[in-house]
C-alpha cells in the first residue's frame, strides 16, 4: 500500500503515505525514537551496535521506513556536538518522537560531494544568532522533517555544520522568521534565500558525519 500511494508534495508540503505515518506512530508508541540518546534525555542509551541491528530488522520489512528510522543520527549529532542548552531543548523531543530530523547535503550540481557544496551561510552582523542561508538542496531524505542539519560550503580548511529548527510547513519565503520545513530540501528543487534561527554545532574537523 505504501509503494502504491507513495509520498506526495502539494504547495511545498510533503505528506507521507498513510502506511508510513502509521508505522512511524508505532515506532513512537514503542519508545524507539531515541535509541542511542542518553537516559537524561529520555533515550534508551543503547549502543550503536544494537541500533544497527534494529535498522536491519526494519529494513527487512520496509527499506524506505528504515531510511526514516535511521535518521536518529541527526539527534546523535546534536548530542555529541551541540551545547547543553541545545541538547536540553531538542533531544527530549527527538526521544519522544515529537521531532524528527534530516541531513540536507545533496545539491543538484554536485550530488552528495561534501567538499563541493555551494550553499553559503552568512552571519548577520547585527545578530550572531541569525544566519542567512543561500543555496539549493534536493533529493533530501525526510526533507520535510522538523529539524534539518544543513551543510554549507567550507571556508578555508574549516568545515562547519549548522542545524536549523523548522517550525512551519509553509513554502520557503524570504523573511525574518524561521524557515519552513520545505526549506533547502524535499521533493522539489527550490532556491532559498532565507534568514534562519541557527543551532551552531561548533565543528572544527575536516569531515562531519551526520
Amino acid at each position: 500500500d505504501v509503494d502504491v500511494e507513495c509520498a506526495h508534495c502539494k504547495d511545498g508540503v510533503v505528506t507521507m503515505a498513510k502506511g508510513t505515518i502509521e508505522n512511524l506512530k508505532d515506532i513512537q508508541a514503542a519508545g524507539l525514537c531515541g535509541v542511542t540518546l542518553a537516559k537524561r534525555y529520555n533515550g534508551l542509551n543503547y549502543p550503536v551496535t544494537v541500533y544497527s541491528m534494529m535498522t536491519e530488522i526494519i529494513s527487512r520489512a520496509d527499506a524506505s521506513l528504515q531510511n526514516l528510522f535511521g535518521l536518529q543520527s541527526i539527534a546523535q549529532t546534536i548530542q555529541k556536538f551541540g551545547s547543553e542548552e541545545q541538547q536540553q531543548e531538542y533531544l527530549p523531543k527527538f526521544a519522544s518522537g515529537e521531532y524528527d530530523g534530516a541531513m540536507a547535503l545533496t545539491e543538484p550540481e554536485h550530488g552528495s560531494d561534501l567538499q563541493a557544496v555551494e550553499t553559503s551561510a552568512t552571519q548577520d552582523p547585527d545578530n550572531p544568532n541569525i544566519w542567512r542561508l543561500n543555496g539549493v538542496k534536493h533529493f533530501i531524505t525526510n526533507g520535510n522533517a522538523k529539524v534539518l542539519l544543513v551543510w554549507r560550503a567550507p571556508r578555508r580548511v574549516r568545515v562547519t555544520a549548522a542545524a536549523f529548527r523548522c517550525s512551519s510547513r509553509r513554502p520557503v519565503r524570504r523573511s525574518k522568521s524561521i524557515a519552513s520545513n520545505a526549506s533547502l530540501a524535499s521533493m522539489a528543487r527550490r532556491r532559498a534565500n532565507c534568514i534562519l534561527k541557527t543551532l551552531p554545532l561548533n565543528w572544527s574537523g575536516s569531515v562531519v558525519s551526520a
